[in-house]
């Protein structure tokens, strides 16, 4: 529960009258997007698909924003343990460039990612190692939730002459 209920005594009404205080841990739990409403919303983790509090007690922050991420902290830790463990047992090799745009390390450096410039793609059904793509490719990618489908459409879409 985020909000602890108490009681006052308005002496115009004559009668003890209910009201919420947050406390200081439980207010700074709250994205700032929800922070002064009244009833914080439910948000679903698109992992393990159970319903939490939109907090950051249960969802970590993206990035630097103030929003949450759309994963659990708990699948958020099982995702972080698999992507280690799959740079472990796959490193990025020597001169590698992405398979996608065909760009080298140095050509993607700055396009994000704390842990270098290419991620380790993986099957996200299986969790097979597909191999390393840059960061750019990789969000592309994830754009399209691996619809395999939908990539030959935008591909039929940027194809055709939009005059």
């Amino acid at each position: 529960m985020y909000q602890l209920d108490l009681f006052k005594f308005d002496f115009e009404k004559e009668k003890e009258v209910k009201f919420s205080l947050a406390s200081e841990h439980q207010e700074q739990d709250i994205p700032p997007k929800h922070k002064g409403k009244e009833k914080i919303p439910y948000k679903l983790c698109i992992k393990c698909h159970q319903k939490f509090p939109d907090t950051f007690k249960h969802f970590t922050k993206r990035g630097s924003e103030s929003y949450t991420r759309t994963e659990c902290k708990s699948c958020a830790k099982i995702l972080s343990e698999d992507r280690a463990r799959l740079r472990k047992e796959y490193p990025v090799p020597k001169g590698h460039i992405c398979p996608i745009c065909l760009k080298t390390e140095e050509e993607v450096k700055y396009y994000g990612g704390k842990n270098g410039s290419f991620c380790v793609d993986h099957n996200h059904e299986t969790g097979e190692f597909r191999g390393h793509i840059c960061n750019k490719c990789n969000r592309s990618l994830g754009g399209f939730e691996d619809d395999v489908q939908a990539l030959k459409r935008a591909i039929e879409y940027l194809s055709k002459d939009n005059v």
